[in-house]
């Protein structure tokens, strides 16, 4: 790559977000974190449970919150999955129990970019505490952070496209910290979760970004049509 388009990291912190239950969930994130950290990325670890000392001390922030609250689905909900036609009317809350912690997920992120914000950083990288890349999956993220000029988009998402459903990624996803951070603000509540993501049928964290970011995209937004496991051989699991 040009001088010109070498991905300056110190513009970007790694969001982590995290809630260990077990000793495998707590390897798998210290793997994660590894995995980023040793790329020269800050790393911004947030969870609402607690995190060993050393993975504390090995990040450059960790922010600890108890908000970690279920949505409380209206009953009988009126924002399902369904299909309809003259011989058929199928319909299922799958979509809204897959959700139910959703909003505890985006308040770890909000919280991370509300710290962010006021630090040196112009972009975050957000991803689960399982999304480990190898070496060579590293270079290949960087190359397309490069090519799509990161730093100077609102958003990038991954999407989820297929013959019967078409949904950004949220467990590796990007984005100008300020733009991400004044598009969330205005969701405190769960009345707000609830009502943004009307236009989608579905409580999931995926249909309220595709409320936020797709239905009408920022002309400085990137959406890319492919799979974290088409583009990474360590997603492949």
């Amino acid at each position: 790559c040009s001088s010109d388009l070498m991905l300056n990291k110190e513009e970007i912190c790694v969001i982590i977000s995290s809630y260990p239950q077990t000793h495998l969930d707590s390897t798998l994130l210290s793997l994660t974190h590894e995995s980023f950290s040793r790329q020269g990325y800050d790393i911004c670890l947030v969870s609402h449970s607690p995190i060993n000392n050393d993975l504390q001390k090995a990040s450059k922030y960790f922010i600890y919150s108890d908000e970690n609250h279920p949505l409380k689905f209206p009953e009988p909900s009126s924002l399902t999955i369904f299909f309809a036609s003259e011989d058929l009317h199928y319909q299922t809350n799958w979509g809204n129990i897959m959700g139910s912690h959703s909003l505890s997920i985006l308040n770890n992120l909000k919280n991370a970019l509300y710290l962010l914000k006021y630090k040196k950083y112009k972009s975050f990288i957000f991803i689960d505490s399982d999304t480990f890349l190898n070496k060579n999956d590293h270079e290949i993220l960087e190359s397309k952070l490069e090519e799509i000029s990161f730093l100077e988009k609102d958003y990038w998402f991954m999407i989820e496209n297929s013959e019967h459903i078409t949904i950004p990624v949220t467990s590796f996803f990007g984005g100008n910290i300020e733009y991400f951070h004044n598009i969330l603000e205005s969701i405190k509540t769960e009345e707000d979760y609830f009502n943004t993501c009307q236009p989608i049928n579905s409580y999931t964290l995926e249909s309220l970004f595709s409320a936020l970011f797709c239905i009408s995209p920022s002309e400085k937004g990137y959406l890319d049509y492919n799979r974290p496991r088409d583009i990474f051989r360590s997603e492949e699991h």
